[in-house]
């Protein structure tokens, strides 16, 4: 079984901002959300608004879309051609994509290539809330051990240090650069492992305090039904 992120690992950038460049040219009235996104992503930098916070207000460019699933699938057919070369030479039937991106744009680009399992942000297409935790960092490891328990992971292969913690349960790692050369994973990177821990600690946090919310609504719920049944 090999794990591999998307951005910048299968397809050369950010699969979301060339979405978003892609629908600006057909729906201009998508720059109106431009400056706040732009505002939100300096504040996220600052500590103020978590990645997951900063998607969802991304995404909302989306509301100017006739039809979203549509759209979708015209990009992939503009892009799907820009997916290194290389993958191919890998691929096996297993294949698993883990990635940040939301699930609505990975899983069309993952049928296309012949990629049955993907796990991603799990965001509404409609909404653009998302439910849980957006899947980047330690949280790609705690949503594999969800729907694969112990699997072992052969290969993995991602462009950033901030997937360290699957890279550390993989038999071997890979790390993709700009270009879409592959190199082995550097465990000794320091720099690597500062920001690895750094998000690991922030999402530990964040998965705490989504627990914490979650016990109070039920706490509340029951609190709410035995008031009901006493009367």
């Amino acid at each position: 079984m090999n794990v591999y992120d998307f951005d910048r690992t299968l397809f050369p950038g950010d699969s979301s901002m060339h979405f978003w460049a892609f629908c600006k040219k057909r729906y201009p009235k998508i720059w109106l959300h431009f400056p706040g996104g732009i505002t939100k992503m300096g504040f996220y930098k600052l500590g103020f608004f978590t990645w997951g916070e900063v998607m969802e207000k991304f995404f909302t460019f989306m509301k100017y879309l006739p039809n979203k699933e549509a759209m979708i699938e015209e990009f992939w057919d503009k892009k799907v051609t820009k997916i290194y070369p290389w993958y191919k030479e890998r691929q096996k039937e297993d294949d698993i994509i883990i990635s940040a991106t939301p699930y609505f744009i990975i899983r069309p680009i993952a049928l296309r290539l012949g990629i049955k399992n993907v796990i991603a942000t799990d965001m509404d297409i409609n909404t653009y809330k998302i439910n849980g935790l957006d899947c980047t960092g330690i949280q790609k490891v705690v949503r594999f051990k969800e729907e694969y328990g112990d699997a072992k992971i052969d290969e993995f292969y991602s462009d950033s240090y901030s997937d360290m913690p699957l890279a550390e349960i993989a038999e071997k790692a890979y790390m993709i650069g700009k270009h879409g050369e592959i190199t082995d994973w550097d465990f000794t990177n320091k720099k690597g492992q500062k920001k690895s821990d750094k998000i690991t600690k922030r999402y530990t946090k964040l998965a705490w305090k989504k627990a914490r919310k979650e016990l109070q609504k039920t706490e509340k719920k029951l609190f709410k039904e035995e008031k009901q049944n006493d009367k």
